[in-house]
């Protein structure tokens, strides 16, 4: 490499391979076409074409994957909830991770881990989407009142 007040010259084995412009301004001044295609890649990322792929895992996923984009803008924070989608779809299926962002999302719950439990705990499809667990116990003639039972010893009624 040599360097001078007005350019940078690269070698390789006494080859000259590269010249810049020098910066004086801080950090790095990588042209783009200098960059390795998974560097290009990164930069290149952006959430739109991300939650356009998330639509076809599902139409749901999208949705989840929405509202994480809206709640933090921080486009680092963003393309690591869709790595953690993508890498969920290969580790499970597009199926399971479908209704894991459904339960999720019906929960008001908004984070990667909870999908992410749902589906190592096998728990997206315990109870279908929008139901609540309640049973309601009908009157009938084995049914006691706490009048009924009688203090023993010790304060329990049995």
């Amino acid at each position: 490499m040599r360097a001078t007040v007005g350019c940078v010259d690269i070698y390789h084995r006494g080859k000259l391979v590269a010249t810049h412009q020098r910066s004086y301004v801080p950090g790095r001044t990588t042209e783009p076409a200098h960059q390795a295609p998974h560097h290009k890649a990164y930069l290149d990322w952006n959430p739109d074409q991300a939650l356009q792929l998330a639509g076809q895992i599902g139409s749901v996923t999208q949705n989840f994957l929405a509202v994480i984009f809206a709640q933090d803008s921080h486009t680092e924070h963003q393309r690591r909830a869709w790595r953690s989608i993508q890498a969920m779809e290969r580790e499970f299926t597009a199926e399971r991770l479908e209704k894991s962002c459904s339960r999720t999302l019906t929960a008001g719950a908004d984070s990667i881990m909870f999908i992410r439990n749902l589906l190592r705990n096998h728990r997206e499809a315990l109870m279908p989407t929008g139901t609540t667990a309640v049973t309601v116990v009908s009157e009938h003639q084995n049914l006691r009142a706490s009048s009924e039972f009688t203090l023993i010893k010790g304060g329990r009624k049995c």
